[in-house]
């Protein structure tokens, strides 16, 4: 009865959401996505499409983009995760900047505990469930709950000073399954980077548990 009553909730309150933020593309209006095939194509490039081993899709000064990742992490728009994985798709593996993406394993950036509770998913993996879909991989390629988050930190968007964001992420992560990783080439998906601490964060745990290669594949940044 609990959950039925839960699952009710969930169903009244996502709609609501919808009456609030309707499904609508950022850039240009049309309905039923947060971004058309047309504005898609229009998003900015990053200044910096590769830096420190992060490959990036779109620039966050965009406002189309960032207005699409700002309703898919904080109003819920779980839907806006499928044309930010067509971004990453066009341009990050039709573009050839990586190759055979057949080898390796694709994983999401963990939320805590207390976060994914609070937004009720991880943007960053429903973002690699569609491009898994995109790039025609097996569902084996996901390894979605390969890393986890084990401690609480405050979001790094608040935090300025650069060492102070690698301390507060330092023994935030691990390696669920070890076995799983080893000696295996691995693509880290987020939704954005900024000065890419936390991909690099996660990236050193998933090499000191095994894993041949990390490559980190975002958004924006």
């Amino acid at each position: 009865m609990v959950k039925k009553l839960i699952h009710i909730f969930d169903y009244l309150a996502k709609n609501f959401l919808y009456l609030l933020f309707p499904q609508q593309c950022t850039g240009c209006g049309a309905k039923h996505t947060y971004l058309c095939r047309e504005c898609l194509s229009k998003i900015s490039y990053p200044d910096y499409s590769k830096q420190d081993n992060i490959f990036a899709a779109g620039s966050y000064k965009d406002e189309w983009l960032k207005k699409a990742i700002w309703i898919l992490k904080y109003r819920k728009g779980s839907s806006a995760a499928e044309p930010l994985a067509e971004l990453v798709f066009q341009r990050i593996f039709l573009e050839g900047r990586i190759k055979n993406p057949d080898e390796f394993l694709y994983v999401p950036v963990p939320l805590s505990k207390e976060r994914m509770k609070k937004r009720g998913f991880n943007q960053s993996e429903i973002i690699v469930r569609h491009l898994v879909e995109k790039l025609c991989l097996e569902k084996e390629a996901l390894a979605a709950d390969a890393l986890v988050k084990i401690k609480e930190t405050k979001a790094q968007a608040s935090i300025r000073d650069y060492q102070q964001r690698l301390k507060n992420l330092e023994g935030a992560f691990a390696v669920k399954n070890p076995e799983a990783i080893q000696g295996k080439k691995i693509i880290l998906i987020d939704d954005v980077s900024t000065t890419g601490t936390t991909t690099r964060e996660c990236a050193k745990t998933l090499k000191k548990a095994g894993a041949k290669k990390v490559i980190a594949v975002v958004a924006a940044k």
